[in-house]
């Protein structure tokens, strides 16, 4: 149902480019933002609502079938929205509908990568990076809801996430727990990257950066030897009930998931909530320059 992305035609020069993530001049070109306050609404018309996803998207990406709203796509982006209460009654092997669960959801996903069709794998390393733009208003609002605008999961849909990169009133987002954009900096274009290798014993890794630490200076968030295939707070040494198995696929989702809170929808603005997402790239890192282990 999700997954981790990979360029929809990876060449070998792309795979350089990737691998380069800590240089300068790696992803100078993708980190432009967009003048603060309000995207660039007049790039299109009307945005189209269809199951269809548009050639420009990552390879392998789809409409989750959870999805209570269909994700909108306008020139290059594509545009989430979820009111109060919205759910889907769909439900699958992956257990009850988000209706049953009180769950929020306007995403796309992705479980494949490249032309081959291969699935992520453990042992493997990726890249994820996006640009996000989310509605100050909920900002201001102050609503106590946190949303997810991408989880990682193992073996599908799962009610233990591996990792998520979280939106809230307060904290504005974050990703591991650690800031990638604060609350009052919201409103503009901003984009979210990370490299981490799958691994169910202490070879894995996550490392995180934002905005400007693309071009220079350290990451933001880097973690070395830890288990990246059991949920985050496990790895990262919070006590876990239990080990979880090894997951033999793993998927991604990008939008927006509201989990309840205190058994119910999650209390999102009456008006709703809108993210917009663009240069969606996913990529499998065949080498790794100028990694930080820790920070």
């Amino acid at each position: 149902m999700t997954c981790f992305f990979f360029a929809k035609n990876l060449r070998p020069a792309a795979l350089a480019i990737a691998a380069c993530f800590g240089l300068s001049a790696c992803l100078a070109a993708n980190t432009a933002l967009a003048p603060a306050s309000v995207p660039n609404l007049a790039e299109a018309e009307a945005p189209e609502v269809t199951r269809t996803t548009p050639d420009w998207l990552n390879l392998h990406f789809e409409i989750s079938d959870r999805s209570a709203r269909l994700p909108q796509f306008s020139w290059d982006q594509v545009i989430f929205h979820a009111k109060p209460g919205d759910c889907s009654k769909h439900r699958d092997a992956a257990g009850p509908s988000d209706c049953a669960t009180r769950t929020t959801r306007s995403v796309i996903a992705k479980n494949q990568i490249w032309q081959q069709e291969l699935d992520f794998k453990v042992g493997q390393r990726y890249l994820l990076t996006f640009d996000f733009w989310v509605d100050p208003d909920f900002i201001a609002s102050g609503s106590p809801a946190k949303v997810s605008l991408a989880r990682w999961y193992g073996s599908r849909l799962s009610q233990n996430p591996l990792f998520e990169v979280e939106l809230d009133a307060r904290r504005g987002v974050t990703f591991l727990g650690t800031t990638c954009v604060s609350a009052k900096d919201l409103g503009g274009w901003h984009r979210f990257s990370v490299r981490m290798r799958l691994a169910e014993d202490d070879t894995g890794f996550v490392e995180m950066r934002c905005d400007s630490a693309l071009k220079v200076g350290q990451p933001l968030l880097a973690k070395s030897n830890i288990v990246t295939t059991q949920p985050w707070r496990c790895a990262f040494g919070a006590p876990c009930r239990r080990k979880y198995p090894t997951p033999d696929q793993f998927s991604v989702e990008l939008g927006i998931i509201a989990d309840p809170v205190r058994g119910r929808f999650a209390p999102l603005p009456a008006e709703g909530l809108t993210v917009r997402m663009k240069r969606i790239e996913v990529k499998r890192l065949l080498v790794i320059i100028g990694r930080v282990e820790d920070l």
